[in-house]
């Protein structure tokens, strides 16, 4: 899995090995957001983890993770509400969809399935406050703070 830890940001992030141009140490892993990861590779590193070598190997499985990895996109909207949310996923796999709706005392309050495709609503139950809402799909995951006013 090339994917790394993405902080805040609900970005994708890729790990790639950066080629430094230092004899001493002439590659280093980093973690990039996907927007920035075509103008590494123009420059010569390549997605996933630094070989001893640091010379670009021939598997081509990881940029097919990572070109699975762009596609899954979630929009929440509107955001904050005073009624309901709308949950779009979109996403290269069919496979189901599942959310986790978290307050902010860590407790889940909801769990959604869906494997139909269509937008998710949800939230009309759901009392004022903000919620932590995790989107899973396979192996793709997304999360995103929601505000019910």
């Amino acid at each position: 899995d090339v994917r790394c830890f993405a902080g805040n940001s609900t970005n994708t992030k890729i790990t790639i090995c950066h080629k430094t141009g230092n004899t001493k140490n002439p590659c280093v892993a980093i973690c990039v957001d996907y927007s920035a990861l075509q103008e590494h590779l123009n420059h010569g590193d390549y997605v996933g983890a630094c070989t001893k070598t640091c010379v670009t190997p021939t598997n081509s499985k990881h940029i097919e993770e990572v070109e699975e990895l762009a596609v899954f996109k979630v929009t929440a909207y509107p955001n904050p509400s005073s009624s309901q949310f709308t949950l779009l996923v979109e996403g290269g796999k069919n496979e189901k969809v599942e959310v986790l709706v978290y307050d902010m005392l860590a407790r889940m309050v909801k769990r959604i399935a869906n494997d139909s495709g269509q937008p998710i609503l949800f939230g009309e139950e759901l009392p004022r406050g903000e919620y932590l809402t995790i989107v899973k799909q396979g192996e793709n995951m997304k999360v995103v703070n929601l505000i019910k006013k």
